[in-house]
């Protein structure tokens, strides 16, 4: 399995006003910066396994990188069978509920770009 769903495209204009009301609408929060990519997190991890994603953009082209973190704890108790990142596309029995759960907010992200959705 994947670690993280990765998309590249091309948009016009500043992705980073759509990003930042995208992550507010979905409850994600932003975490930090890594050069010009700006990481969200969904969840703590209590509940459900926290959401990440991550988005760049240099000039009209984006990067986006998207994956399902698994906790300490919920590794444990798998007996470290649950990877510590989980892409969020479909497909494999392991942590389903949160990639779910986090595909149907990036389909939002990306439909909104008119962007195809990660299946």
């Amino acid at each position: 399995m994947e670690k993280r769903a990765v998309r590249d495209f091309e948009v016009s204009g500043d992705l980073m006003p759509y990003l930042a009301d995208w992550a507010k609408q979905n409850n994600y929060h932003f975490k930090r910066s890594e050069g010009s990519a700006h990481i969200y997190q969904r969840g703590t991890g209590f509940l459900t396994a926290p959401m990440m994603f991550q988005a760049s953009q240099e000039g009209s082209h984006v990067h986006i990188e998207a994956w399902v973190r698994g906790t300490f704890f919920a590794r444990l108790g798998s007996l470290f069978i649950l990877p510590a990142e989980m892409t969020i596309a479909s497909g494999g029995s392991r942590g389903v509920i949160p990639r779910k759960m986090a595909r149907g907010d990036v389909n939002k992200f990306l439909g909104g770009l008119q962007q195809p959705p990660i299946t």
